[in-house]
């Protein structure tokens, strides 16, 4: 396989700017081993669909990216959160009074996403927009596990579940932050093809 196919099977898919410098760091690579452009490169750098599944590993594909640059739905999780507590605060003025411990968890889920939000505010926007999306998200899981924190102390659900939301809650950070990583280098290397 040339090495122009190469590239076009191993960058398909990545952003400009990793693409750019994936060409030619591969590029010298090939030119380094003395090898012509024009001869096979598939011995030297390998299977394009594996550099592309590790590449993948490391940066953000288009789509991915894009949505980060201009987010639809990132305040979902704000919603649905503001929707549940007033259907709450309806169910507590009609007279229902075992909406106590779910209009606590929203409320203290509401405080903790309003301070997060306010936390997060001096970030660059497509950190912003991947961290307001599963914040809002994780509101709305937290202020069901609060509700069900305090109905475990009477017995009501059971206890497994309460305490697995906090491994789920690991679990969901780790990706965040393995997310938050791919973004960082992705737009390390997208910073210069959006200025020049």
């Amino acid at each position: 396989m040339r090495l122009e196919a190469w590239l076009a099977a191993a960058t398909a898919g990545l952003t400009p700017g990793v693409q750019a410098r994936m060409r030619a760091e591969y590029t010298a690579h090939v030119q380094d081993a003395g090898l012509d452009e024009a001869e096979d490169v598939e011995g030297l750098l390998g299977k394009p669909k594996k550099a592309r599944r590790a590449l993948a590993r490391l940066y953000l594909d288009v789509a991915t990216f894009e949505g980060l640059r201009e987010p639809r739905g990132q305040r979902v999780g704000f919603w649905i959160l503001g929707a549940y507590g007033a259907l709450l605060l309806l169910l507590w003025a009609g007279g229902n009074d075992q909406v106590g411990p779910p209009l606590n968890g929203v409320a203290i889920a509401g405080s903790l996403l309003a301070l997060f939000t306010l936390g997060i505010r001096r970030m660059g926007p497509e950190l912003r927009a991947l961290l307001q999306t599963n914040l809002g998200l994780w509101a709305v899981n937290f202020s069901f596990w609060v509700s069900w924190t305090t109905g475990a102390w009477t017995g009501e659900p059971p206890l497994w579940l309460v305490m697995g939301f906090p491994l789920m809650w690991l679990c969901w950070g780790a990706e965040i932050t393995f997310k938050a990583q791919k973004l960082r280098r992705t737009l390390t290397l997208e910073q210069p093809a959006v200025s020049a």
